[in-house]
């Protein structure tokens, strides 16, 4: 993917410059919640940039603290709090919340919060829809830890093999197009493993 230079240093940081809202549903993971949103407010188009964190009735006191704090010290922060109704109505409502609350939102990118994203993820996942025309874009995934060290996924995608075992992580950039024409997270059964 060719990435092109998107410096948004010089614009005013409002809600017309938000370009990208990520979404971060969250439930007994605030050990990793750090690197997941400071991994996305710290992307190449930060300014463009709004994170949503949505706590889905997580019980422990240091999950809805740490989210308080994200949303009080950086102002491209957003935190919601519902009693638990799941990973997808989590994802739901960020998604809905970040698109009401920033009308010029292009795209959204669900992250789990126990992942974090690259410098770049969010820019040239902009510009494979934008040169593309595509609804969706998902890129390569390292997993890092476990036994193997680094685990790269492959870049090549097979519907074969995602029928086989999903491969696929939540991960990916969404037009904002795909919800304008109603397609959601599937709310039906909220037992739906988080990727």
């Amino acid at each position: 993917v060719a990435c092109r230079d998107m410096s948004t240093e010089d614009i005013p940081l409002n809600a017309d410059t938000a370009a990208i809202a990520v979404i971060i549903p969250v439930f007994s993971q605030s050990q990793y919640l750090i690197d997941a949103v400071t991994s996305a407010l710290n992307q190449s188009l930060s300014r463009a940039t709004r994170v949503v964190l949505v706590n889905d009735g997580c019980p422990h006191p240091g999950t809805d603290a740490m989210c308080r704090f994200f949303a009080r010290t950086d102002p491209r922060v957003r935190y919601l709090k519902q009693p638990n109704a799941g990973l997808s109505a989590a994802r739901n409502r960020g998604i809905q919340f970040a698109l009401a609350m920033w009308p010029g939102v292009r795209a959204v990118f669900p992250l789990d919060a126990d992942n974090a994203l690259s410098q770049r993820t969010l820019e040239m996942a902009l510009a494979v829809l934008d040169d593309s025309g595509a609804d969706w874009a998902y890129l390569d995934q390292e997993t890092i830890g476990g036994s193997n060290g680094i685990t790269r996924r492959p870049s090549c995608f097979s519907l074969y093999r995602l029928m086989i075992s999903n491969y696929c992580d939540a991960g990916s950039l969404i037009h904002r197009r795909v919800f304008d024409r109603g397609l959601w997270f599937d709310e039906t059964d909220p037992s739906i493993p988080e990727d």
